[in-house]
């Protein structure tokens, strides 16, 4: 098989999402899958590769469908751009659609079909969020719910990322001796070390800048960031009311924020 190499890589910086305030994204007014084409040709360019050369372009989204709905069916290729003969394909492999697409152009050059290749990642929580309410390309299946094969699964909890975290540490929390505190300094952690790269310039390289139109009209370059909680610390996060449970342990500052944003990685043989 041949061998494959991370030529280069970038990515917007990631809002945070509002499904229910859509005002208050600062990527309200913009769709993931034009930054996704920006960030496809913006690489290119500054690899000097021949855009003519790139043998599939491949898009990780959750919902594939909603999100070129929105953009009138246009797809990456056809923004950034490149020729009519370089093909594309939308996977959804719900939260790890990224990941495949970057595994799936992987797995094109070491089997010899391509030489060069483009995985790409996008979302977009604030116009495709996870309820029935602010999406109409979502919704499930009440019989699927009650299909006595399906009720070992416990599908009400699968479905939720936030129960499912509130339901391992229900079941994990005595074996691996691990209280709420735990995952509160977890979370702080994070976020110290996410505001300390930040401060110091390590995403710079792989972070294009974003001018967007903010809710009043104004237009504001984003080139940061927007999830990171600056200044956490054990006390306020602790303090915290759970999300998902009313006794639980799950909180806005010890779990991943819902974020939009784009990403893109350029692979060759």
């Amino acid at each position: 098989m041949e061998d494959v190499v991370i030529a280069d890589y970038l990515r917007t910086p990631f809002s945070r999402s509002r499904p229910n305030e859509p005002e208050r994204d600062v990527f309200n007014s913009e769709r993931m899958v034009d930054l996704a084409a920006r960030l496809v040709k913006t690489m290119l360019e500054r690899k000097k590769v021949n855009p003519a050369d790139v043998g599939d372009v491949l898009t990780g989204c959750t919902m594939q469908m909603g999100e070129q709905t929105l953009m009138g069916g246009k797809v990456v290729p056809i923004l950034a751009e490149m020729p009519v003969t370089v093909p594309s394909a939308g996977i959804d492999r719900v939260c790890c659609g990224g990941m495949f697409a970057l595994h799936t152009a992987a797995m094109e050059i070491m089997l010899g079909y391509s030489d060069v290749t483009v995985a790409c990642g996008i979302e977009h929580m604030t116009h495709l969020g996870m309820d029935p309410t602010v999406n109409p390309h979502i919704g499930f299946s009440p019989t699927l719910m009650r299909d006595e094969y399906s009720l070992p699964y416990d599908l009400p909890t699968a479905i939720s990322m936030g129960l499912t975290a509130e339901k391992l540490f229900a079941e994990c929390k005595n074996e691996l001796k691990m209280t709420k505190e735990d995952l509160d300094k977890w979370g702080v952690r994070s976020h110290n070390l996410a505001e300390k790269a930040l401060n110091e310039g390590y995403f710079k390289d792989e972070l294009m800048p974003v001018e967007v139109t903010l809710a009043d009209g104004t237009k504001k370059v984003i080139d940061s960031d927007q999830s990171i909680r600056k200044g956490a610390n054990l006390e306020a996060t602790a303090a915290l009311n759970p999300s998902f449970k009313p006794d639980g342990v799950i909180t806005p500052g010890n779990s991943s924020p819902l974020n939009a944003g784009a990403t893109a990685m350029l692979l060759m043989s």
